[in-house]
């Protein structure tokens, strides 16, 4: 790990710094350069209103 890598206050690590490579399965990899959000719903906003195609536990 090199050391201007790591926030010395935090300890945080640059991810898009670090680039790393990570094995997806079969042939596949990706580099933390690919970022992307994926926002998630709270529990509440899910139970509230499902989407189409998801499964809806009862309560």
């Amino acid at each position: 790990m090199r050391d201007e890598l790591i926030d010395p206050k935090t300890l945080y690590i640059d991810q898009l710094g670090l680039d790393a490579i990570g094995r997806m399965g079969g042939h596949g990899y990706a580099r933390t350069r690919d970022y992307f959000d994926l926002p998630t719903r709270s529990l509440q906003a899910w139970t509230d209103a499902p989407r189409v195609g998801e499964r809806f536990w009862p309560k």
